[in-house]
C-alpha cells in the first residue's frame, strides 16, 4: 500500500532551524541513601505508599528558569516586549479570524473551543475525550483552544482536532512550541501531558489522533484506513503545522523554537515526525519508542500464540504473581544471576547484555511443584526473551530484556488471554477480520503486516541527515527493566542510524542515547528495584506528583525540575534538550533519582549517553550520583 498523499508542509516555522553559538507498582520504597544526599521531608500519613495514577494522567518533567553550572534554562521572558504578550483575545472573535486565515488550499480549521483559563485552573474534555478523560491541572494563565481540522487534498480526506495551550500572562510566552506525543492506540487529545508545557513558557500542542477510544482499543481502525493513517501520523503533522499557524496569530510572531516530546507511542510520533518532515522541530525528547509497529505488533500476536496451550490454557499464568510462582522465581533468578554482572550487587540489572541465565537452577525437578519453572514455561521465557527472526534469517523484532520480567502488569499484556489484546491488531488493522483467531498466526502475519504497513505508521527510515543538518537534535533513552516495548528496539534503532549517518561523532553531534537501568515503560521502578529513574523525562513529574500523599515539593508544577534537584539542569532531560539546541551544550551525562516511602532520595545514578556505562569509583558513595563515572 502506498503511503497517502498530503499538502500539508513540514515548513509551517519561518525561523532559521540552526542553533546560536554561546557560551509500576509502589516506586517510592528503597534503602535509604547515605547522609550526603538524603534531603528528609515531613512523612506521609501511612508508610505504605499506594500508586494512584493512570498512565494517561502522567504529563511531562517541568523545565526550570535559573542558570545552573553553566547551562542556561528557557528564560520566562523570552521574547521582549509585544512579541511575547497575545495580539488577539482568547475568545472566538479572537481566534476564529486566525483559522480562516491558513494559507493551504483544502485545508479547513475551525474552531470548536476557546476558553481563558487563569492561573492554578484546570481544562480538558471530561468523559467524552474517551482516551484521555482528564484534564490538565495546575495551569499557569493560558488561553485553551480546540480546532479541528479537515484536509480534502489528503487521499484519502483527513479529519482529526487538536487542543493549544497559550501562555497569556504578560511575557509568559517565550517564544518556544512544544508538541505533546500521545499513548497506545487512544483517541483524544492528551490534556494532561499538556499541563507543564505552558509553565515552561511554551505553547503546548497535542493532536487527537483522529479519532477518540481509550488507550488499547484497536476496533476504531477496522475498514477505515483514514483513521489509520491519521493515527499513524497524519493527525500529528497536520496538527503541528495549524498549531503553529495559530501560535503565530495569537502572539503576531511565530515560534522561533520548536521542540517534540512523547514516550512509547509518543516516541514513534517524534521519529515518525522528523523523519519525514525534518523542519517540524528543533529538538525531540523521545522515550521507549514503539517505532517499529508492523513488527511489533506480529511479535506480540506470536508471543500471545506460544503462551497458548492447544486445549487453550495458558503456560504462563500473569496472574499468578504469589511467591514462589513461577513468575516470581524467573523474577528472583535473574535478578540473582545477572544483578551483579556490573561489578555492583544493587538489585539493579545494569549489563544484562553479560548475563546468560542458567534455567536448570530453577527448572522444576520431578514432584516440584514452588520455586520453579517447568520445561514448557522455561521454553516459553527462552522465546519471549529472543529475537523473533523468519525461517529466511530476516529479523522481526528484539525480544525482553532480562529484568523486564519485574514489570510484571506490561508482561501481561503480552501473555494473557488472546481475547485481550493478541489478536486486535489483526483483526481490525491487518485482515478486517473480526473471526481472526489466534491459531491462525504464521509467518505469513509478519509478511502481510510488512507489505501493509498499516497507517504506515512503522518510523523505520534511519536517515535521519535531513534533520541533523538543520542543526536539530535528538536526545533518546530507553528502560532497560521496560516489560511493554523492548528495549533491545530502540538500541537497534540506535545502531542502524549510526550506520548510515557515518558512526561516531556524526551520530553523536546530534544524538545522544541514554540507557536507564531498572526503568520500566517510560517511568517508574519495581519497589524490589528501586532504581533511580526520575529525570525529568516525558510524563515521569506528573507521575510523582500523581501518588496518594505527595507532599508539595512533589506535587508543585513550578519552578519545574526533578523534585529535590530542581536547580541542577542534569536531572532534566527536556531543558538539557533546549540547552543543546539553543546552546550547544550537548548532554555528557543525565541523573536520575529514585525515592523512598518516606519521600527521601533513596539513591541517584548517573545515565550514559551509550555506549557508555555508568561505573562505580567510590563504593562509599553507591547510592550518590558522584560515586558514578561514564566510562
Amino acid at each position: 500500500m502506498m503511503a497517502p498523499r498530503s499538502s500539508f508542509s513540514g515548513r509551517a516555522s519561518s525561523r532559521d532551524p540552526k542553533p546560536k553559538p554561546s557560551a509500576s507498582g509502589p516506586p517510592l520504597r528503597g534503602t535509604a541513601a547515605s547522609n550526603n544526599i538524603v534531603k528528609p521531608l515531613p512523612e506521609p500519613a501511612s508508610t505504605t505508599v499506594i500508586i494512584m495514577v493512570s498512565a494517561l494522567l502522567l504529563a511531562l518533567g517541568l523545565l526550570a528558569t535559573r542558570h545552573v553550572n553553566g547551562v542556561p534554562a528557557p528564560r520566562p521572558e523570552g521574547l521582549q516586549g509585544d512579541a511575547a504578550a497575545a495580539a488577539v483575545s482568547c475568545t472566538s472573535q479572537g481566534i476564529a479570524p486566525i483559522l480562516s486565515s491558513f494559507p493551504q488550499a483544502g485545508i479547513t480549521l475551525t474552531l470548536e473551543r476557546a476558553s481563558a483559563v487563569g492561573a492554578g485552573g484546570s481544562f480538558g474534555e471530561g468523559a467524552g475525550n474517551l482516551g484521555v478523560p482528564y484534564p490538565a491541572t495546575r495551569l499557569p494563565a493560558v488561553c485553551a483552544v480546540i480546532v479541528r481540522v479537515r484536509n480534502a487534498t489528503d487521499q484519502p480526506a483527513s479529519d482529526f482536532r487538536f487542543g493549544l495551550l497559550l501562555p497569556t500572562a504578560s511575557g509568559a510566552w517565550n517564544g518556544r512550541f512544544l508538541a505533546i506525543g500521545n499513548g497506545g492506540f487512544l483517541g483524544g487529545i492528551n490534556w494532561p501531558f499538556m499541563a507543564s508545557g505552558p509553565h515552561y513558557g511554551f505553547a503546548t500542542m497535542s493532536t487527537d489522533t483522529g479519532h477518540n477510544s481509550a488507550g488499547f482499543d484497536l476496533s476504531w481502525g477496522r475498514g477505515r484506513p483514514a483513521d489509520l493513517y491519521e493515527w499513524g501520523y497524519r493527525a500529528m503533522r497536520g496538527s503541528v503545522a495549524a498549531a503553529k499557524h495559530v501560535t503565530q496569530g495569537f502572539y503576531g510572531s511565530s515560534p522561533r523554537r520548536s521542540y517534540f516530546t512523547g514516550c512509547s507511542t509518543g516516541g514513534r510520533q517524534g521519529l515518525k515526525a522528523i523523519q519525514g518532515e525534518p523542519d517540524s522541530f528543533d529538538g525531540a525528547l523521545i522515550g521507549a519508542p514503539a517505532w517499529d509497529t508492523k513488527h511489533l505488533m506480529p511479535w506480540a500476536t506470536k508471543v500471545g500464540k506460544d503462551n497458548l496451550r492447544s486445549d487453550g490454557s495458558l503456560i504462563l499464568d500473569p496472574t499468578d504473581t504469589s511467591v514462589g510462582g513461577p513468575l516470581d522465581t524467573l523474577r528472583r533468578q535473574v535478578s540473582l544471576q545477572c544483578d551483579g554482572r556490573d561489578g555492583v550487587t544493587d538489585n539493579i540489572v545494569s549489563s544484562p547484555e553479560l548475563c546468560v541465565l542458567n534455567y536448570t537452577t530453577f527448572t522444576c525437578r520431578p514432584g516440584q511443584v514452588t520455586a520453579c519453572l517447568t520445561g514448557e514455561q522455561v521454553k516459553l521465557v527462552q522465546t519471549f526473551y529472543s529475537d523473533y527472526s523468519l525461517a529466511d534469517g530476516s529479523l522481526v523484532h528484539n525480544g525482553m530484556e532480562l529484568s523486564s520480567e519485574t514489570e510484571l502488569n506490561n508482561w501481561a499484556s503480552y501473555l494473557s488471554s488472546p481475547a485481550v489484546a493478541n489478536v486486535q491488531y489483526e483483526r481490525n488493522f491487518l485482515y478486517n477480520d473480526t473471526t481472526w483467531s489466534l491459531s491462525q498466526y504464521s509467518e505469513d502475519v509478519v509478511r502481510d503486516s510488512r507489505r501493509v504497513n498499516p497507517g504506515q505508521a512503522s518510523a523505520d527510515s534511519f536517515d535521519l541527515r535531513p534533520f541533523r543538518a538543520r542543526g536539530a537534535k535528538v536526545i533518546l533513552y530507553h528502560g532497560m527493566g521496560d516489560g511493554l516495548v523492548p528495549t533491545r528496539s530502540t538500541t537497534h534503532y540506535y545502531n542502524r542510524t549510526r550506520e548510515v549517518t557515518g558512526g561516531g561523532k556524526g551520530l553523536d553531534d546530534f544524538l545522544r542515547y541514554f540507557l536507564v537501568p531498572g526503568m520500566g515503560h517510560c517511568w517508574f521502578s519495581p519497589a524490589a528495584t528501586n532504581a533511580p529513574w526520575m529525570f525529568g523525562g516525558v510524563g515521569q513529574a506528573a507521575a510523582l506528583a500523581a501518588v496518594a500523599g505527595a507532599p508539595a515539593e512533589f506535587t508543585r508544577p513550578s519552578p519545574p525540575g526533578t523534585p529535590l534537584f530542581r536547580s541542577d539542569p542534569d536531572y532534566d532531560a527536556l531543558r538539557r534538550l533546549v540547552a543543546w539546541v539553543e546552546d550547544g551544550a550537548a548532554p555528557e551525562v543525565l541523573k536520575a533519582a529514585a525515592y523512598t516511602a518516606g519521600w527521601r532520595v533513596a539513591r541517584t545514578r548517573k545515565l550514559c549517553p551509550y555506549p557508555r556505562k555508568a561505573v562505580l569509583v567510590d563504593a562509599a558513595r553507591e547510592d550518590d550520583e558522584a560515586g558514578w563515572v561514564c566510562q
